[in-house]
């Protein structure tokens, strides 16, 4: 986060959420376990990518270990290791199929930052910055998305006893190694495990999981809108501005399941 411009506020919290982008750069037939042939969609060596077979049984994150070429209008792109147990894309599991068949998408991976700043003004806002998801942030100015937004705030929803439903909230940190691993239930035997799957099946129970993400933002009006300050509750604790503060605030909550974890 030490590049992000501006810089986040002390004490407010800041959230990151990956995605892969369809960008319609399908598998093209002749491909092989080594080398993806796509249309052209500008892929570069140093991109992240996902892919994912036609099932949309497996996703596999990777980076090229080449550059990546053009030919008769297609990108062609390289993954190879020194691995001999690997030595290029894994082998289907679960059912899945090829990952080198035809059909199979071609993502490029990308990360956004959420956080709360200052302007140029000095008013705290809620900020954006979209990277290709390689470990550094480039150096570069954030994207202002809302001004007087002063604080965000993340708690985490478990579910406790394995029936979908959150149970209790936490701090981020304070969740369990245990609780952010991902159900896993890859043989649809009803038996929900931790971590890889094994056979015989002897892999551990999960009994509980993170299955939710809880987001609040405080708000504050651009004028001074009160005839004396308004005192507020936010993240559980009461504030009262200065007799100089007479600006109105709302808090907005907003609850988001994850999908993958909701069983």
């Amino acid at each position: 986060l030490a590049n992000l411009n501006p810089a986040p506020l002390a004490g407010t919290d800041v959230l990151i959420t990956q995605n892969a982008a369809n960008v319609g750069a399908y598998v093209l037939s002749g491909s092989t376990k080594t080398q993806l042939t796509v249309p052209n969609r500008n892929f570069l060596q140093t991109d992240l990518l996902a892919l994912t077979d036609a099932n949309c049984r497996q996703l596999f994150i990777f980076q090229p270990t080449a550059p990546v070429t053009t030919a008769g209008g297609n990108n062609v792109v390289t993954y190879t290791t020194p691995s001999p147990t690997l030595a290029g894309f894994p082998d289907p599991v679960w059912g899945g199929k090829n990952l080198w068949d035809a059909g199979a998408t071609l993502m490029r991976l990308s990360s956004t930052i959420y956080y709360i700043a200052n302007n140029a003004a000095g008013v705290p806002s809620l900020y954006r910055r979209v990277w290709n998801g390689t470990p550094a942030v480039p150096v570069g100015a954030s994207d202002e998305l809302l001004n007087g937004v002063e604080n965000l705030q993340i708690d985490v929803g478990i579910d406790t006893n394995n029936d979908g439903v959150v149970d209790t909230y936490a701090t981020p940190n304070a969740v369990t190694a245990a609780q952010w691993n991902a159900w896993n239930d890859s043989n649809q035997d009803g038996d929900i495990q931790e971590g890889d799957r094994v056979l015989p099946d002897v892999s551990p129970h999960v009994e509980q999981n993170v299955v939710a993400i809880r987001y609040s933002l405080l708000l504050r009006s651009e004028d001074q809108l009160l005839e004396t300050p308004q005192a507020y509750t936010y993240n559980g604790v009461i504030t009262t501005p200065p007799a100089t503060d007479r600006r109105l605030r709302q808090v907005v909550t907003g609850t988001i399941s994850i999908r993958s974890r909701l069983n």
